[in-house]
């Protein structure tokens, strides 16, 4: 194996291990960015959260098995599309291969945080009509009019192919099933991005949403909020308007025990609601 090979092996080897590596950082987040979107509806304070192992495996499920769902959705629409000519169809190679990908997170985004709530997915959106605006609006004023739309186009693909040529990972492979062979970068940056602010809006929404909670037997206008492996955050709220009117901390597990039960009780208003 001569020296170009090993170095080529060992980058791929520290690619791969990256990789891979990042996966529980980023499910630590994502477990993180849903208590946050559940405990900022409630002003309950950031610095009481916790993540448990329990959190993070779960957003480990969840993260893989969206991007498995996401992989699959798009390497049908590549072995649907995956014969285009991209010398003749370069406009329709950046619509399958990156608009779409990235308006399909848009809609994951929207649906996390309810469409209700469409102004906090406005960095997603923003992100979107700008990618749009690069790669189909800004040709179209081009400098050099003797060359047609559709050639500067190819000539933008084709500089922006010779960027990466040559890099081969896990990464590059996983994207590369599916038609994405150059994008991989900031398509991944863009996932990452939007499961974690994903996460953030499905916690907000559930918060928002949920009517079930469990409360004091011998106090029912107690609900309890989140159980922590080290603490208890419950809610004193008013059973005339659903209103919080404080929240209480207490060691988990109670020095003298407390007695619960799960009871439709209605949507809880925070005392300052987040609008």
């Amino acid at each position: 194996m001569d020296t170009d090979s090993k170095k080529i092996q060992f980058k791929n080897v520290i690619s791969e291990t990256l990789f891979l590596s990042l996966i529980p950082i980023i499910s630590y987040a994502i477990a993180a960015a849903y208590e946050v979107g559940y405990n900022t509806y409630f002003n309950i304070p950031l610095e009481l959260i916790s993540v448990s192992a329990f959190n993070i495996f779960s957003s480990i499920v969840a993260s893989l098995s969206f991007l498995i769902i996401f992989i699959g959705i798009f390497q049908g629409l590549f072995l649907m599309f995956g014969k285009i000519d991209v010398a003749k169809h370069p406009v329709e190679e950046i619509v399958f291969f990156r608009l779409i990908p990235m308006y399909f997170l848009l809609l994951i985004s929207l649906i996390s945080f309810g469409f209700k709530q469409w102004k906090d997915v406005v960095p997603i959106i923003f992100i979107c009509l700008i990618d749009t605006l690069v790669y189909l609006i800004l040709p179209v004023f081009r400098k050099d009019k003797s060359i047609s739309y559709v050639e500067q186009i190819k000539h933008e693909n084709e500089q922006e192919k010779q960027k990466f040529k040559g890099s081969s990972n896990i990464v590059q492979n996983i994207l590369n099933s599916y038609g994405i062979k150059y994008h991989n970068i900031g398509i991944l940056v863009f996932l990452v991005y939007t499961l974690i602010l994903s996460a953030y809006g499905f916690g907000k929404r559930t918060a928002i949403e949920q009517d079930s909670f469990f409360v004091s037997k011998t106090n029912p206008n107690i609900a309890y909020l989140r159980f922590y492996n080290d603490k208890i955050i419950s809610a004193v709220y008013s059973v005339d308007d659903n209103t919080i009117t404080s929240l209480m901390v207490e060691s988990s597990p109670p020095d003298n025990g407390i007695q619960i039960i799960k009871r439709k009780i209605g949507v809880l208003k925070p005392l300052d609601p987040i609008r």
